[in-house]
């Protein structure tokens, strides 16, 4: 926080070549922050007046007074920086032991792999067949599947037929005369 003003005046009364000039600095500011783990308080006081004349354009320096101070102080708590190394460290520690323990694990992993390699080599070897038979038993009983179909509709178109030899005129002519005959048959017994 910056409290205080910082001003400066100038006057000029002609110009370059011939005139003169005259400045008013006025620097009175002090500044402080207070902060958990650093702070400061400065002042800054400078204050100043001087004078210029311009003739045929050389600057000629009639007067300058100056009254000015600057000073301070700080403050720095290494708590902060110390917290900082540690969560660092303890961050480092943390990483280096969970790569560790990656590595490690990696290491168990493959050399397990590579023993049960074999032994799931040969089962593989062993299922390989049992898969290729099952896959041959499924395509036979679809083949059958599809030969019980044609042979239900054989079966229907047959059955189909039956009816319309049924319905033919001289079918059921020859049809009658055999229910004629087997009545003939039972009035004779």
């Amino acid at each position: 926080m910056v409290l205080g003003k910082d001003s400066q005046y100038v006057k000029a009364f002609g110009n370059s070549f011939i005139g003169a000039k005259m400045e008013l600095t006025l620097r009175n500011q002090a500044a402080f922050r207070i902060g958990l783990f650093d702070g400061f308080f400065r002042v800054d006081i400078m204050n100043r007046l001087s004078g210029q004349a311009y003739l045929f354009g050389f600057s000629l320096t009639i007067f300058d007074a100056r009254a000015s101070l600057y000073g301070g102080t700080q403050y720095m708590n290494e708590f902060a920086k110390d917290l900082s190394g540690a969560l660092d460290k303890l961050q480092r520690n943390t990483l280096g032991a969970l790569d560790t323990l990656g590595r490690r694990l990696a290491l168990v992993l493959r050399k397990f792999t590579d023993t049960i390699r074999p032994f799931v080599d040969r089962i593989e070897s062993f299922l390989r067949p049992v898969a290729q038979f099952a896959e041959d038993a499924s395509e036979y009983l679809d083949t059958l599947l599809d030969t019980f179909d044609v042979t239900d509709r054989i079966l229907e178109y047959v059955e189909k037929c039956r009816q319309a030899v049924r319905q033919l005129p001289m079918v059921q002519r020859f049809q009658n005369a055999l229910v004629q005959a087997d009545r003939s048959f039972e009035v004779l017994d």
